[in-house]
Order: structure tokens, then sequence, then C-alpha cells
């Protein structure tokens, strides 16, 4: 189950989530979103856990992704937030829900590069991922580098890793080879 919002990731995707996520300009450097209003950071714990208290009795959910794909385009300062973040909002949710595993990326829009940024260490009930064509092109080159930063973090913090985001239509990828 994911819980997604675009001015709560990052608030500065474009000139039309600004206007929509910040309609008086309170937020010009930062954006509105999670990081730079805590109030609206504390009404989607309240949302969160809403959800999860509605889907701890349902069989078959395996992940609880907190918020895809954070804070594109926010260099490293942010790292820290970022993981601050997830664990203010995993505390919440374990209020409610004490089982249900989470799934958690870095900054920069779960930049695969950057995986190992989100690494909760006193966290045992969290899957890491990324997307990982994180350049956001056709460049299928990356598949191989970006999949190997993933296992490697597997590998190096005994951590299980969710692969996602692979997909790209036929046009930009011709000849198939990230297909097969």
């Amino acid at each position: 189950v994911a819980f997604d919002s675009n001015c709560g990731q990052n608030g500065l995707q474009d000139a039309g989530t600004i206007a929509f996520c910040d309609p008086a300009g309170a937020y010009p450097s930062d954006g509105h979103n999670f990081w730079s209003d805590l109030t609206v950071r504390e009404f989607f714990k309240t949302a969160w856990k809403r959800l999860a208290r509605e889907l701890r009795s349902r069989h078959k959910i395996a992940l609880l992704e907190i918020l895809p794909e954070p804070l594109d385009s926010r260099d490293t300062t942010w790292a820290d937030d970022v993981r601050d973040f997830y664990r203010d909002v995993i505390a919440s949710i374990r209020t409610v829900d004490k089982r249900t595993p989470f799934l958690i990326g870095p900054r920069d829009a779960y930049n695969v590069t950057l995986a190992d940024e989100a690494f909760l260490s006193e966290r045992s009930d969290v899957v890491y991922t990324g997307n990982i064509l994180t350049d956001r092109t056709t460049n299928h080159a990356t598949l191989p580098s970006n999949i190997k930063t993933l296992t490697d973090m597997r590998a190096t913090r005994s951590v299980p890793i969710f692969i996602q985001q692979v997909g790209r239509l036929t046009v930009d990828d011709p000849s198939l080879n990230s297909m097969h």
C-alpha cells in the first residue's frame, strides 16, 4: 500500500505543483511539503495511522510505502531530513500496526544511486528500494549498475530490497535490450 502526496514529497516539482501546493507563496525556497510544514506532516501521520488501522487486519498487505519518491532534485543536505521523516512516520504508524513492514527509499525521487542514504540502522522492519532507471531517460545502460547498487546494499547491510520501476515504453527501447 502506498500513500502518495505530490505536495508532501516536495512541492517544487514544476510551476503547476508549486502553485497548487503553495498558492500564497509562503514557502518559496523549500516548497510546501512535509519538511517545511510540520502541521501538514502531523496530518499525514494521522491519515497514515487511520489507513494502517483499517488495513492491519487484512490479509496480503505486503508493505506500507510511507511516501514514494521524496524530495526530487534535492542535494545531500536533505538526507538526514528524509531519514528523520521516515523515523517519525514509522513511529506513528507503529502505534496502530506493529507488524506490517515498510518500503522506503532515498531522496531525489528514489534515486537508486543514493539508496544507502535511506538506511535506518535501528529498524529490521524496512525494505529498501530505488528507481532502477534513475536518470529518467531512455539510458538503459545504467540498468545493471543500478540493480547492483541495491543488491550490494542487500549484501552489505543484510536488508531486504525491492527492485521497481524498470519499465519503459517499447518506443524508448526499440531494440528491446532492456526488456530482455
